[in-house]
């Protein structure tokens, strides 16, 4: 099922808690001090990295789409309620929280 030797190891966790809890809203945090009431908008499915499939650094790998909600911090001002934010193996939150 996984698109790459990365993906098992730290998208699946991520995978199986949104599954879990995927009627419910959820609070991700970023490193950068982001943090984002979201929904889920689209799950999983194939993505890449843009490379054509030649290129040497090419990669697949699974991704998920989320829309936000509400902005609880955002200090770069870069994002706004109904954005969809794209998470994939390089992108997970820091943190991810249900909020039911």
């Amino acid at each position: 099922m996984w698109l790459n030797e990365n993906e098992e190891k730290v998208f699946k966790p991520f995978l199986d808690y949104i599954y879990e809890h995927e009627d419910s809203d959820f609070e991700f945090d970023y490193p950068d001090g982001r943090k984002l009431l979201v929904h889920l908008y689209l799950y999983e499915y194939e993505s890449d990295n843009g490379l054509d499939t030649k290129e040497k650094d090419f990669e697949e790998y699974w991704e998920m789409a989320f829309e936000i909600i509400s902005i609880i911090e955002d200090s770069k001002d870069t994002l706004k309620p109904g954005d969809k934010l794209l998470v994939n193996y390089h992108s997970i939150p820091s943190s991810y929280n249900s909020l039911k």
